[in-house]
């Protein structure tokens, strides 16, 4: 497991101005990480005083400023599928790891970062017809959801609700189901169908051979 004080090595350290501290760290453009139907609440849900998140947060906040430490802790279970549906148990099961951040957004572009290589790339279907996307980060729930027991995570949270969520999963352990060609690949017939529609690469961008 990696440690909370370790970073991604392209990742630039801001420091405050008397250089006493250092701030939050950044390593990749900002994205918005929650789903197009939920930005329209994040507005509201940032002009709201912080009094109104949950008090543990904001304990949890003065604690993490006082200690110089990452807010949030994410323990994550990689699963690498070809479909949605094959069962997680056959897909091919990574390496534990936890990732650390003070947001939703700075978790996810370590996650993105380390797992986007094992995808071939995004299929999309529009009026019967297959197409090949790149995967974006900005809808990085076609690609790669959380799933928590049996049930992937509903991403229509707002900014305050992934927050919550966050804190609570502190200490449990998260799947994030990694989809080879994204979540519009629900079954082995549509990714039969994908495939005969376009070449698939033999390897994954990380190199690892297709199955």
């Amino acid at each position: 497991m990696e440690s909370q004080d370790q970073r991604p090595p392209e990742q630039a350290v801001e420091s405050s101005p008397d250089h006493s501290r250092p701030l939050r760290t950044r390593s990749h453009p900002r994205f918005s990480p929650y789903s197009s139907t939920t930005r329209p609440l994040l507005r509201e849900t940032r002009s709201l005083d912080s009094s109104t998140l949950p008090t543990a947060i904001e304990e949890s906040q003065s604690i993490a400023e006082e200690n110089q430490e990452f807010l949030y802790l994410l323990l994550v279970k990689p699963i690498v599928k070809t479909t949605v549906r094959q069962r997680d148990t056959s897909g091919n099961m990574l390496r534990d790891t936890v990732k650390s951040g003070n947001s939703l957004e700075e978790i996810l572009q370590q996650l993105w970062y380390e797992f986007t290589p094992r995808v071939k790339g995004r299929a999309v279907k529009t009026d019967g017809v297959w197409t090949r996307e790149e995967p974006n980060i900005s809808e990085w729930w076609n690609v790669m959801p959380f799933k928590v027991k049996k049930h992937v995570v509903d991403v229509s949270k707002t900014e305050s609700a992934w927050n919550m969520w966050l804190f609570k999963m502190r200490g449990q352990t998260v799947k994030l189901l990694i989809y080879e060609y994204g979540a519009d690949i629900a079954r082995a017939q549509d990714l039969e169908d994908f495939r005969a529609a376009h070449v698939v690469p033999d390897t994954d961008r990380a190199g690892a051979p297709s199955e």
